[in-house]
């Protein structure tokens, strides 16, 4: 508790990534070619490798979600206020898992979640560490951005609205539904790492039957209820 955590590569050193250059690549780097030229010091370069991949952005879990739900929207009767309401439902059950799977598969995102872990702890206020730190944050906001345009899409394309009785309207409620979404998505996924995928089966399958629905998919479905209306026919 009162060391903290450290920058969590120190095992990663000019040496191994020369090595590893030369022998994958072919290219040959020597220390003096960048230390004190590119990076002060070999703690410079490690805490660089740190930023780099906090920048770590979500394009391929997007694109896979929003061809998940495209298809689920392709099908979808939205003539109806059953139409629309069968067809969001499906859209969010699809989607959030494909949304769920997909990262999973991503190495890169277990790597993204342990940094932003690890300077949660108590090294977020570190100098040194300030540049991980923003790197995290802007990662943050580009999911954010994402998931709003995503929700737009689906919400526009199924026929649903904002609701207009809130005290949130418009663009504002969009990304707070959006953040809220993303940090759902970020800490579920996380403990599915654990517990393995939680599901439950309830009867929205298009003449009643069973269908399975994760934890993801069901919080968001309550909450775009809450913030969003399926207008009558």
């Amino acid at each position: 508790m009162e060391e903290g955590l450290d920058i969590g590569v120190d095992h990663i050193n000019y040496t191994k990534v020369f090595d590893h250059l030369e022998e994958t690549r072919g290219i040959r780097v020597t220390r003096g070619s960048v230390h004190e030229r590119i990076w002060d010091s070999q703690r410079d370069f490690q805490r660089e490798l740190v930023v780099r991949a906090a920048e770590w952005q979500f394009e391929q879990s997007t694109a896979a979600t929003l061809e998940a739900v495209s298809a689920v929207i392709g099908a979808a009767d939205t003539s109806t206020h059953a139409g629309r309401d069968a067809g969001m439902k499906e859209a969010i059950r699809v989607g959030t898992r494909t949304n769920l799977d997909s990262v999973d598969e991503d190495d890169l995102w277990g790597l993204w979640q342990g940094i932003t872990g690890a300077f949660t702890v108590s090294m977020a206020e570190a100098e040194e560490l300030a540049p991980v730190v923003e790197s995290v944050r802007r990662s943050y906001e580009a999911l954010s951005d994402e998931f709003v345009a995503l929700y737009g899409q689906i919400t526009e394309a199924l026929g649903w609205k904002l609701r207009d009785d809130l005290d949130l309207t418009g663009a504002e409620l969009r990304r707070v539904v959006a953040s809220i979404a993303a940090a759902l998505a970020d800490g579920l996924g996380f403990r599915e790492k654990f517990t393995g995928t939680l599901t439950f089966e309830i009867p929205t399958g298009p003449h009643g039957e069973m269908q399975p629905w994760d934890h993801l998919g069901y919080s968001l479905w309550l909450m775009v209820t809450s913030a969003y209306t399926n207008p009558p026919d």
